[in-house]
């Protein structure tokens, strides 16, 4: 009988496979550090990959995870809203993507965003030119500042004046009708 403390074959294959992703992340770490400027979210992700051996390492949120990323490159053409795209400008990455759908209305003239047209060459092009995109370039502060319009208390604060400019609208054309504004019952001439 075997005892519990023993690997069967698929504990073993599993704890190399965690070695091997592990050893892989190490070595392209030290690759990228060695040969490219990197950020400090970075190294830390490379610290813990190298103090966990392995690259599965739970970081807290989607965007913590971006946050790291050199570019966030989107490529769908039936995204129906496009949230992953505030998701990666939200965190100040470069976003490349094409104007499909719902990221239509998310990819706007000014948004920081390399919007490109479906063509390879054009997206490959624009692809590297966000890998290339320093941490000072403005580019950057036009994604947060296009994320913050999309923000829940951005969109909160534009329905309520949408709201507010309707039920004016209402009173407005009820005094020239002299009726009710819309929402109470008409006075009857008696």
């Amino acid at each position: 009988m075997r005892s519990e403390r023993q690997l069967s074959s698929i504990g073993y294959g599993y704890v190399l496979l965690v070695t091997a992703t592990g050893l892989a992340a190490i070595a392209y770490s030290v690759f990228r550090i060695a040969t490219q400027p990197v950020s400090t979210q970075w190294l830390i992700l490379a610290a813990l990959t190298f103090l966990t051996g392995s690259f599965s390492v739970k970081i807290p949120s989607v965007a913590a995870r971006i946050s790291v990323s050199d570019a966030f490159v989107f490529a769908s053409r039936t995204e129906t809203q496009g949230l992953v795209l505030l998701e990666a400008m939200a965190q100040g990455t470069p976003v490349v993507s094409t104007a499909e759908l719902g990221t239509r209305s998310i990819l706007t003239p000014g948004c920081g965003a390399f919007v490109v047209p479906e063509d390879e060459a054009s997206f490959a092009a624009a692809t590297l030119q966000a890998l290339d995109l320093s941490r000072e370039d403005p580019r950057r502060a036009e994604l947060l500042a296009h994320a913050r319009t999309w923000a829940s208390q951005s969109m909160a604060r534009r329905l309520i004046s949408f709201y507010e400019r309707v039920c004016t609208d209402s009173r407005q054309a009820a005094q020239k009708e002299k009726r009710g504004p819309i929402g109470t019952p008409s006075q009857v001439d008696t």
